[in-house]
């Protein structure tokens, strides 16, 4: 099978030229975007970390925490992965690492071909007012201050509220959230980028809505009866990814948890982080290319 991983990082660049060693498989295609935030990227450095994956860096646009340009982001490097007409396109962030080689990997999308990786934890009536309000209310902010406009969006917001605001009222797709991390597969991937000029409206000037598009897009496609895990449990096992929120924000893996990852049948595991622990990094980079520690 052909692999498109679509990563976004903006930090960490010897954690992220492991990641990349890590998916150098012929089987694979690999895009980056680098944050235009980042000042000391260089990617001369990265020259030869590759020997049989084809890798290309992205555009660089800056990505705001919460705004609609991380859904644009996402959207650039998809549509610059359909063209190689992969198999599953994967979301990645640099924080992320595999927890098995690409044979594993490989057979387990041979082995569920066809199937959506998508989470989900909140889906059309189910979901919470605050979390339709990331779409149903303007954030025209959001892109320009990111965390630092949390008083003004709470202005905005009490006025949109008291002003019966509702840019839904016209749209009749069925909402839902999770994860922003997904594998999918080609037919789908192709779908979201043909048919994004009629979601665009309801994703600009959203707030955190990067949760919400692929799942509202999946939800209201011909590829809804293909989801892997399609219950509403915010179970990461619907995406393969082992990501711990119990132990921390989310919880950066440290070298105590090794025994945990190796025998974890999860895919990828996020977040990981050189200046917290780079031993572990280490050590499940030697796990995956075979050599005992």
């Amino acid at each position: 099978m052909r692999h498109a991983f679509m990563i976004m990082a903006h930090n960490n660049w010897n954690q992220l030229r492991t990641l990349l060693s890590l998916l150098d498989d012929e089987r694979n295609s690999i895009d980056v975007h680098i944050d235009a935030r980042s000042k000391d990227f260089d990617a001369s450095k990265f020259n030869g970390v590759l020997k049989h994956a084809s890798l290309t860096f992205a555009p660089r646009v800056k990505v705001t925490w919460g705004g609609s340009s991380q859904i644009q982001c996402e959207l650039a490097l998809l549509r610059r992965a359909v063209a190689c007409e992969c198999d599953y396109y994967h979301l990645l962030s640099g924080a992320d690492l595999p927890l098995h080689d690409m044979d594993y990997i490989d057979d387990f999308f041979k082995s569920h071909r066809g199937q959506e990786f998508v989470d989900f934890c909140e889906i059309g009536s189910d979901m919470l007012q605050p979390t339709r309000e990331r779409v149903s209310l303007f954030h025209p902010f959001q892109n320009m201050l990111g965390r630092d406009c949390r008083y003004v969006e709470w202005l905005s917001r009490r006025f949109q509220r008291l002003m019966g605001v509702n840019r839904l009222k016209e749209h009749a797709e069925v909402l839902a959230k999770g994860a922003n991390w997904y594998s999918i597969t080609h037919g789908f991937a192709l779908w979201v980028v043909d048919q994004w000029a009629a979601y665009r409206r309801i994703f600009q000037y959203s707030w955190c809505a990067d949760e919400l598009f692929m799942q509202t897009m999946l939800m209201n496609s011909p590829f809804r009866e293909n989801i892997w895990h399609p219950q509403a449990d915010d179970d990461y096992r619907s995406i393969m990814r082992l990501i711990d929120w119990k132990r921390g924000n989310p919880y950066v893996f440290h070298s105590s948890d090794y025994n945990e990852l190796i025998t974890s049948p999860m895919l990828f595991a996020r977040k990981f982080d050189e200046r917290v622990d780079e031993e572990i990094i280490e050590d499940l980079a030697r796990n995956i290319r075979g050599y005992s520690l």
